[in-house]
């Protein structure tokens, strides 16, 4: 599974601090957090292809090479900027705040030197991971943290923040730091797949059972044409299979419905826990749905109405979901690494125009749902016998898709360094692109209270002219907010 998003952005948020942090201090803690994550200090790679070695040496599976004079090492950046932290932290007028004026992604330089495998293929002495320190003008600080998704996804970059800041409190504290017990072994996820996943062939049986899941399974190998007479090399077929006879695995990409010219806007959307309460009870008349489900189903209708899908025009919602739990075994708390992928809600335009939000939130409940404990083993048994790991796109984005992502109870806005003032602002850093959704709690949460009890932000991207229609939608704000 980690190979699979090897396409994908990096994993990476930034926390604002209003206190100063001592720099050195941060270097120290952070060596001594990364004692318990010492694959992410090597190198991010592709295996040798050889087929006949079993399902880690097929096409694009990927391997960390760690533990000799030779690792990388992570990528920390110690920067300074021109202006005070007030400049990037939100102020919201009416629940909703303009993000485009802001470039978070300086805060987390990428440029320079990028991620390991960033285009598929560049590799060599390449971090798999970058922090990014910022001062300001006023003394605040940011701090940012990035993995290359197939290292970790949002869990998993949470759980190492999370380390690092208490490990930083301890030696402030002239204490011990814990010992952190942190499990990297990818082949505990491949043991959960179901039949022979080393066989020359998959079972049919169980492709069968995977097939039926509701996903995308776009074919970029097949998607090549339209890209131009020079498309990029990861987008055609690898040299080392050009002496098979590839099928095509799904439809070709729609790259038709994505304008990659038109500029995109960022917005915060911001709902209090009233409104989100408010959308579940309207949400929950046909069956048991979340808070989440209700809050997603609202969004879907207003990028629908916004983007002005006609009644009989279809749209999806692929949303990005964690595996962990949804095993007969679940994976171990400890578990460090990226063990996500997307499923598909398709429903019409009719559904935005008639703002069936129950449908909706069902709709979405009843798709995740179907990614279980008896046809996960079998997704796993088919993904680990394809013949290219970053092969098949199960999302994709705009004006017809959307992707959805939420990063909740994770405890987000509980990563302290000194015990002092706490965070300021946190901001995941995702490439702004037409249809990318992120949805995430507000201010910590007390004991077991819900997650939306301090209120909920929707961090949007969507192109301009349909972000204008968006924030002014009537059906925007939720029971007379």
């Amino acid at each position: 599974m980690d190979a699979t998003v090897a396409n994908f952005g990096p994993s990476a948020a930034v926390w604002f601090y209003k206190q100063p942090l001592a720099i050195d201090q941060l270097t120290l803690s952070l060596k001594k957090t990364l004692n318990a994550y010492p694959q992410w200090t090597g190198q991010l790679h592709f295996t040798e292809y050889n087929p006949s070695l079993g399902h880690i040496h097929r096409q694009g599976r990927l391997m960390l090479s760690y533990g000799t004079k030779s690792d990388p090492g992570i990528e920390c950046i110690i920067a300074q900027a021109p202006h005070r932290m007030s400049f990037m932290i939100p102020s919201p007028n009416n629940g909703i705040w303009d993000a485009s004026k802001v470039s978070y992604l300086e805060l987390l330089d990428t440029t320079t030197t990028p991620f390991a495998l960033h285009n598929l293929l560049d590799y060599e002495n390449l971090p798999g991971m970058i922090v990014q320190l910022t001062t300001f003008q006023c003394g605040g600080i940011a701090v940012a943290i990035g993995l290359a998704h197939p290292l970790g996804d949002a869990q998993t970059l949470l759980q190492f923040a999370h380390d690092w800041a208490t490990t930083n409190r301890a030696l402030l504290q002239k204490k011990c730091p814990a010992p952190l017990i942190r499990l990297f072994d990818p082949s505990i996820l491949d043991l959960a797949a179901a039949g022979s996943i080393d066989a020359s062939s998959p079972d049919p049986n169980l492709l069968q059972k995977a097939v039926s899941l509701p996903l995308h399974r776009y074919d970029w190998w097949a998607s090549a044409a339209p890209l131009g007479p020079d498309p990029p090399q990861v987008a055609k077929i690898p040299a080392q299979l050009s002496h098979l006879q590839i099928i095509p695995s799904g439809p070709i990409i729609p790259w038709s419905t994505w304008d990659f010219s038109a500029p995109v806007a960022h917005h915060y959307i911001y709902f209090s826990a009233v409104e989100v309460h408010h959308l579940w009870q309207q949400a929950s008349t046909l069956g048991r749905i979340s808070h989440l489900d209700a809050l997603i189903a609202h969004i879907w209708t207003l990028l629908m109405r916004a983007r002005g899908i006609e009644p009989t025009e279809e749209h999806h919602l692929d949303i990005s979901f964690d595996l962990r739990t949804r095993f007969a075994s679940p994976l171990p708390k400890s578990y460090i690494g990226s063990p996500i992928m997307m499923a598909k809600a398709t429903t019409t335009g009719q559904r935005g125009t008639d703002n069936s939000l129950a449908e909706l939130a069902m709709n979405v409940r009843s798709t995740v749902a179907k990614f279980n404990s008896d046809t996960l083993p079998a997704f796993l048994h088919e993904t680990a016998h394809e013949i290219g790991a970053q092969r098949v796109w199960n999302g994709f984005l705009g004006r017809r898709h959307a992707i959805v992502t939420s990063w909740l109870r994770l405890g987000i806005w509980d990563v302290d360094f000194d015990g002092s003032e706490g965070v300021k602002h946190v901001e995941a850093l995702l490439t702004s692109v037409d249809g990318l959704v992120q949805v995430m709690e507000m201010g910590e949460r007390k004991g077991e209270g819900e997650w939306y009890e301090g209120g909920a932000r929707v961090s949007l991207h969507l192109r301009e002219d349909a972000m204008r229609m968006l924030v002014d939608d009537a059906l925007l704000r939720v029971g007379g907010q």
